[in-house]
């Protein structure tokens, strides 16, 4: 049976008693704008959650953290996470229906008639034969209560009824909560007063027979990332099961629309090209294009590949017009980079076919900017002559080069450009079996499935 403020799993927390005194590093449940204050277990005061009912979530915090000897969930960002038990297959003598809480409070009271993006990740551990349904999290002005392990006789605003599996992996439930004023906790679990849902009803199966008694009697979730921002513009779609939340590289494409690029195609081999390029990016990232002749401007703002159609409208509506003013827009595009203060790296694609001269100031400027805000420069050169001055800026810059263009060629270099795949923040990693008694239990049902 489980206690109450008993931690059903074992972490393998740090080696010594004196590190165990101090926080860990990374707070599973802590939202970066609000925040939390709370504690899990009383004995451990220094976590951001507690329980709120006599039902005992666990927290992790280590990669090395292990269940009973086995291997439990990695987070899915960092290294903390919350487990809870959302249902059991067979329920103890102590509850009729057993779920497990989280709740934490936050750092200032929600704003009356604001909008809040509320989020959180969720992943079933591969052992467990049940999942769970109502999953979600519930938002008051007053912390919540129970004297038993039974649901929690509230009704979430933000709710999930997907039956998830562990193929699902990490999966977001989000919402917009509009505030009423001076909320201050938020409780996360299964809101439903249906216990379990086996797997083999869904005709689904474990991935695995190896695991503790608490995670294959029961639905076992990991809870991570939970955050409360207030819903605006840079918030984006908050219901939205698709967006990433890690940042990605900027890029941005300087192109000469002057009237020699329209001869043999280089303005048109260019536009096809960043329209291309664009479909290689990942979700995370971001592209801004500015055009240059006799003056220079931005037509199109950073944008994600979910603008796409924008993105595409943009550049075929470009023309050819005036002579290449090159010296102005290398130091606007500059100027642009030191002023917005982008959250991740930025890359430059200039494309040109002029051999313009870059005044000393500006390229002591250009330098400098590239160089404090790890830009990359890359420039496409058309024609057989050398730009002097774009090629020793190049040569300056981080993970900067220079480029003969030709329309054979283009696509091999802007294809080096592109950023590698992000791996899949939604898989479920796990870790090993932590300590010499966790190896031997292993060993011994290795053995035991060769007889």
């Amino acid at each position: 049976d489980v206690q109450p403020n008993e931690a059903i799993c074992i972490e393998k927390l740090l080696d010594s008693a004196s590190k165990r005194q101090r926080p860990p590093p990374d707070l599973v449940c802590h939202s970066p704008i609000i925040g939390f204050q709370a504690t899990m277990f009383q004995q451990t005061p220094y976590l951001l959650l507690k329980t709120p009912t006599r039902g005992t979530a666990d927290y992790y915090n280590s990669d090395n953290s292990v269940c009973d000897g086995y291997p439990i969930a990695k987070a899915r960002t960092g290294e903390g996470r919350c487990a809870m038990i959302l249902g059991l297959g067979i329920q103890n003598q102590k509850a009729t229906n057993y779920k497990e809480y989280v709740q934490g409070k936050f750092m200032e009271p929600l704003e009356a008639g604001k909008k809040y993006c509320v989020k959180f990740y969720v992943a079933l551990d591969r052992a467990s034969p049940y999942t769970s349904s109502g999953i979600g999290a519930y938002i008051s002005n007053d912390a919540i209560h129970s004297q038993n392990k039974d649901p929690l006789p509230v009704h979430p605003q933000i709710v999930s009824y997907q039956l998830l599996t562990s193929e699902n992996g990490w999966t977001k439930i989000s919402g917009t909560y509009l505030a009423k004023g001076g909320e201050q906790f938020i409780t996360i679990g299964s809101f439903s007063d249906t216990s379990v849902v086996s797997l083999s009803s869904l005709g689904k199966t474990v991935q695995t027979n190896i695991s503790s008694g608490h995670i294959m009697r029961s639905a076992y979730f990991y809870i991570d990332d939970v955050s409360v921002i207030k819903d605006d513009s840079k918030v984006g779609d908050c219901s939205s099961q698709t967006t990433d939340d890690r940042p990605g590289d900027y890029f941005l494409f300087l192109l000469d629309i002057s009237g020699s690029m329209n001869k043999s195609g280089k303005l048109d081999l260019m536009k096809n090209q960043i329209k291309h390029f664009t479909q290689g990016l990942n979700e995370n990232n971001r592209i801004g294009i500015m055009i240059f002749s006799d003056n220079s401007k931005i037509i199109l703002p950073f944008l994600g590949i979910l603008d796409s159609i924008r993105i595409d409208t943009t550049i075929d509506h470009l023309k050819s017009h005036g002579v290449t003013n090159g010296d102005a827009a290398i130091r606007r595009v500059s100027e642009i980079i030191d002023s917005m203060h982008l959250p991740q790296r930025c890359h430059v694609i200039i494309a040109t076919d002029g051999i313009f001269k870059v005044n000393d100031p500006t390229k002591n400027y250009v330098d400098s900017v590239l160089t404090k805000n790890n830009t990359s420069f890359c420039v496409l050169q058309f024609g057989n002559v050398t730009n002097e001055n774009l090629k020793e800026i190049s040569e300056n810059t981080p993970q900067g080069s220079y480029n003969y263009a030709t329309k054979h060629n283009v696509p091999k270099i802007l294809e080096k450009q592109l950023p590698p795949p992000m791996p899949d923040i939604n898989e479920v990693f796990y870790t090993s079996m932590g300590n010499e008694a966790g190896q031997q239990i292993l060993e011994n049902i290795l053995r035991d499935m060769t007889r």
